[in-house]
Order: structure tokens, then sequence, then C-alpha cells
């Protein structure tokens, strides 16, 4: 029974020490009028390397004019205006694995969002949008010419340093049982 704790600890503490990382991708698109949006999402690039899973949004511009966009503000748009699904990017700019849509202030009570007034973005099976809040907005046929992307960095996300911490403290602990117990 001791080596079976003893076994399970140990597998307990190495899984509690591996780390998990937010990664960056950072992006454009060009419209056909020539207007671009650039930025940078935050999330996880999946073990594909092509598709990148967004959780999050900074530094996003569109017409020169920034757009402030939320966590909440970011939905997939393939089962839109729900947004249950994960929002997704193709790092390659496959459009079957483009599935964003950000409203920049955020969607309305029946989750709709108009680019023209409000400011956001869209990449899919439809095609490319985007508006700055000023009356200016793109819609065009999606062209993966056009976009541009690449995974920046990866972060460790905080909570990995106390679980890498943790996975350590018990590798530790056991390490000096068994020392214990043969001296």
């Amino acid at each position: 029974m001791k080596k079976l704790t003893s076994k399970l600890l140990l597998c307990a503490g190495a899984l509690l020490s591996t780390c998990s990382f937010a990664d960056q991708l950072t992006f454009s698109y060009t419209f056909s009028s020539s207007r671009t949006i650039s930025g940078v999402f935050n999330g996880t690039l999946e073990l594909d390397g092509d598709t990148f899973d967004v959780t999050s949004a900074q530094s996003i511009l569109y017409n020169g004019q920034t757009l402030p966009v939320d966590p909440s503000d970011i939905r997939s748009l393939s089962d839109f205006p729900t947004g249950a699904l994960q929002p997704t990017v193709s790092l390659s700019g496959l459009q079957s694995g483009m599935n964003i849509f950000v409203c920049a202030q955020g969607f309305d009570s029946g989750g709709n969002c108009v680019f023209a007034s409000t400011g956001g973005f869209y990449f899919g099976v439809p095609g490319a949008a985007a508006g700055d809040a000023l009356f200016n907005s793109d819609f065009d046929n999606y062209n993966r010419a056009n976009w541009g992307a690449e995974v920046t960095s990866a972060v460790p996300e905080p909570e990995s340093y106390a679980m890498m911490l943790a996975g350590l403290g018990l590798m530790g602990f056991l390490a000096r049982r068994r020392k214990q117990k043969a001296a």
C-alpha cells in the first residue's frame, strides 16, 4: 500500500509541475480599401500549430483608431450571436480556421453589433469586416493573401508558478522521505 501511495504522489507531483502557457498572436489584415486592422490576440496555439484559440485581445487598431476590446466582446462567428464556441483564428490564414467576431463596445441585448458606430471586426466563412466607430467600415470577401500572423511569445500564466512550486515541493517531500527511510 505504501508503494502505491508513493507512486501516486510521484505521478501527482509530475502533473503539478507542468506549466500552462498563454500565447500571443500578432496579426494584420488589409482590406480592398487599403485600410488595415492589426493587433494582438491572447490565447493558446493548438497542437496542430495553426489554430489559435482566442481568449482576449489587446492593442487592436483599425483605420488608425484603437478599438477597446474586453474578453466579453469576443465571440465565435459560426454560432453567432450565442458565442458558445471557442473563437479561433488560423495562423496560416485558412478561411475555414477563422471563427471570430469582436464588438469593441460590447454586444447589444439582442447580441448584435453595428461596426460603423461601435467599432469591431470579424473574420470567417462569410468574409472579413471591420468598423472604427467613426462610420468607416469595410466588408470584403476574405482574402488569405491579405492576412498576416505570427505567434510572438509564450508567457507562463500566474497560476502555473503555484502549480510548479507545489509539484516541486511534493517531489522534494518524496525524496526526503525516501532518504529518511533508507537511513
